[in-house]
């Protein structure tokens, strides 16, 4: 039988970002200081970005890395909206991080061969 998968055991999970409604505030306020039309929560949450994350053990390492790593997500999530750091929240922190978006760990993640 031909086996289409690669798998060697789970070497990565997924790490989906989703901004929440209080992002949605901060974003709508420099869209009107810039003039723009508002943006709508299903605009906000129809794309969202997935980090790969490589990990021993999913749901016990997740924390730890976002311990680490969260400064880094934020200021993604923030430039993928607004270029303008001047615009940017000031004094961002893990709290606020997990106050401003939601996550979820998708550890069933498979690696398709190219043939």
């Amino acid at each position: 039988m031909e086996h289409f998968l690669e798998h060697d055991g789970p070497v990565a999970v997924a790490l989906e970002v989703t901004p929440n409604k209080i992002f949605l505030e901060w974003l709508n306020s420099i869209e009107k200081d810039m003039e723009l039309m508002p943006t709508e929560y299903d605009v906000l949450t129809s794309e969202t970005n997935i980090y790969l994350v490589s990990l021993n053990s999913y749901e016990d390492e997740i924390d730890d890395y976002l311990d680490d790593h969260f400064e880094s997500i934020f200021k993604n999530e923030l430039e993928t909206w607004s270029l303008d750091v001047d615009k940017w929240p000031h004094g961002r922190t893990q709290k606020m991080f997990e106050e401003w978006f939601d996550y979820k760990v998708h550890n069933l993640i498979n690696m398709l061969k190219v043939e």
